[in-house]
């Protein structure tokens, strides 16, 4: 249970008591004082058993250890936005960053790091690799606009960072695409991942802290520098 849920059970928790003893007072089963004294011995109670609950709980792994701060329906169509706030560097890991490379949000983003000496990366899918035909396949596409766009962003992307006067790296991989993946100051992390026939962002979104010491964070940081290092310079 979260904190906000806390608060909001014992609210109406709280309420419910109160309301139980005016309940009884209307009634004329107490006289006021007596409904006052019970309706506080409720409320007492209440505050008891959940300060002894907290006490006792085991909090459980997914709100201490794991870095999962937001979990969002699906789909997300505001790529853009996964790069708000980013001053020192950003990581993204997909298939071919399209609408993030047309983004107007996002080439600002991407000024506004490379200005402050921030590392850019951007880890595509390698246009000639056979894994691209089975994913646009799997999506019920047609390949060839995929390569057309993938290439396309490479150029965007690097003639964007020669016109400013900022560095940007691009790689390809050459895997099936599981996840996609922005990482923003390599502290916060956005997660979509594919799902057959459904496109990236048609999934769940969920956004990750790096504070936790064993949280996922850390172990999808870890498997996008492996990849990176394995990845071709597009």
């Amino acid at each position: 249970m979260s904190r906000r849920d806390f608060y909001i059970n014992l609210l109406l928790n709280l309420l419910a008591s109160i309301l139980f003893a005016v309940i009884v007072l209307a009634l004329g089963k107490l006289n006021v004082i007596d409904a006052v004294f019970l309706g506080c011995g409720f409320v007492a109670g209440i505050i008891l058993a959940y300060i002894v609950r907290g006490a006792f709980r085991t909090s459980t792994p997914g709100e201490l250890e794991t870095g999962i701060t937001e979990i969002y329906a699906a789909p997300n169509e505001g790529v853009e936005l996964m790069f708000s706030g980013a001053e020192h560097s950003i990581d993204f890991w997909g298939v071919s960053a399209n609408r993030t490379g047309r983004s107007v949000a996002s080439r600002d983003a991407m000024l506004r790091v490379g200005r402050n000496g921030g590392q850019i990366r951007f880890l595509l899918l390698n246009p000639d690799s056979p894994h691209l035909a089975r994913r646009a396949a799997d999506e019920g596409e047609d390949p060839e606009p995929w390569r057309t766009e993938i290439r396309g962003t490479v150029t965007r992307l690097k003639a964007h960072a020669h016109q400013h006067g900022y560095s940007l790296e691009v790689r390809y991989f050459d895997a099936y695409p599981v996840w996609r993946m922005v990482t923003i100051d390599r502290d916060r992390m956005t997660l979509n991942w594919f799902l057959p026939g459904r496109p990236g962002h048609h999934s769940p979104t969920i956004m990750l802290s790096g504070k936790p010491d064993l949280g996922v964070f850390k172990a999808f940081k870890r498997e996008f520098e492996e990849r990176w290092n394995e990845a071709d310079p597009a």
